[in-house]
């Protein structure tokens, strides 16, 4: 019996604990002060809403064998973003790409050149090279000391396509030096 009644003195002490803690949330809840809602226009959500490209952590690998002095060597071409978020253009943010260029033979590294649109800067004018990014680049030939490529830059979402020829010089004391002429614009 005294087990019973001690239980039941427990129980109502712990319910009037908890409404004296319900009563108090509910004071503390009601809100001083009332928010204003307001609904934005489609021009002002435009305004405020920034679109970014999709995190891309693709790689784009071709490994192609070539012949230099009766000797195989081997050519790898890498493709990536860089997920940098650094082009941007009215309400849209854009990734800029970099690509590597890797000539080896046996083990051995002969020539490792990491490209981004930067190289090219000089060439390109300003509002494409704040917009555009390198696309691509594609082997064209090899020569006694440089390899030849042809490269794409382009601004994203748009046409607007730039390609040129370069070389990378992989022997000599010019080795890693970029040679580039011929851009033409061949979109818009």
């Amino acid at each position: 019996m005294k087990q019973f009644l001690m239980i039941l003195i427990i129980t109502a002490l712990l319910s009037s604990c908890n409404q004296k803690k319900s009563k108090q949330s509910k004071s503390l809840a009601k809100p001083q002060k009332e928010l204003k809602v307001e609904k934005l226009s489609n021009a002002e959500q435009n305004k405020s809403t920034m679109v970014y490209w999709q995190t891309n952590f693709d790689t784009i690998r071709q490994i192609q064998n070539v012949t230099i002095d009766d000797n195989q060597h081997q050519l790898e071409l890498k493709s990536f973003s860089l997920n940098d978020s650094s082009i941007v253009r009215t309400n849209e943010i854009y990734h800029d790409r970099a690509s590597e260029i890797i000539l080896t033979q046996n083990v051995d590294t002969l020539l490792y050149k990491k490209l981004t649109k930067d190289v090219f800067k000089d060439s390109l004018g300003v509002e494409f090279y704040n917009r555009g990014v390198l696309s691509s680049i594609e082997f064209e030939n090899i020569d006694s000391d440089r390899l030849y490529f042809k490269g794409k830059l382009n601004v994203p979402d748009t046409g607007w396509l730039l390609s040129n020829e370069f070389s990378i010089y992989f022997r000599t004391e010019k080795r890693g030096l970029i040679d580039f002429e011929n851009f033409q614009d061949i979109g818009n």
